[in-house]
């Protein structure tokens, strides 16, 4: 089996020239269990808020997800659907844990 490279995510993550701000702690999850989410992009606050209370394979396509988001804002002026952007998340995160790397908090 594959020894799994596991890189912490930082606090202040930039994209795009912009500092965003990756949170997942208890105020965040009450947001996300209201809303339902596991995840969440805000690009006019310039957070990436993630539920800390999924699996750490979640965890990190959670922020694989939230980062195509910004992305998406940032480079390509809000192009892509929900159906794109989680297409793309689930593809580059089988990649990533193919090849040992995850995110993690």
């Amino acid at each position: 089996s594959i020894q799994m490279i596991k890189i912490k995510i930082k606090k202040e993550i930039k994209i795009g020239g912009l500092t965003f701000k990756s949170r997942w702690d208890e105020e965040t999850k009450q947001r996300l269990d209201e809303s339902r989410f596991t995840g969440h992009a805000i690009y006019s606050t310039q957070e990436i808020r993630l539920h800390p209370n999924v699996t750490p394979e979640q965890f990190s396509l959670n922020f694989i997800h939230e980062i195509l988001h910004n992305i998406d804002t940032i480079y390509c002026n809000d192009t892509l659907v929900e159906k794109d952007i989680s297409g793309l998340s689930y593809g580059l995160h089988q990649v990533l844990e193919q090849l040992g790397v995850r995110f993690t908090k």
